[in-house]
């Protein structure tokens, strides 16, 4: 795969895809979270952490990809505005 990856919510879903990405080859993966101590076990698990309540999750994305955004995106949330990021 060996391409750049966002994971919406941190949550048992999100990690376990996030876990899953990385076997399968993914070069970044970027997960967002709104709750920190899911966020950490994302960044544990070699995730980059963003909190969307501070970051603008496309801008963030964007700028560390120059441009190209990701090759895939998992909704792991199921709410709007984690879905409409993805």
């Amino acid at each position: 795969m060996n391409e750049d990856v966002f994971v919406a919510g941190a949550g048992p879903i999100g990690l376990f895809a996030m876990q899953a990405l990385r076997l399968r080859g993914a070069a970044r993966l970027f997960i967002s979270d709104t709750h920190p101590a899911r966020l950490a076990m994302g960044e544990a698990l070699g995730g980059i952490p963003v909190d969307p309540r501070s970051t603008d999750i496309i801008a963030l994305i964007r700028q560390a990809t120059g441009g190209r955004g990701v090759a895939a995106a998992v909704d792991a949330v199921g709410i709007k505005p984690p879905a409409s990021s993805a």
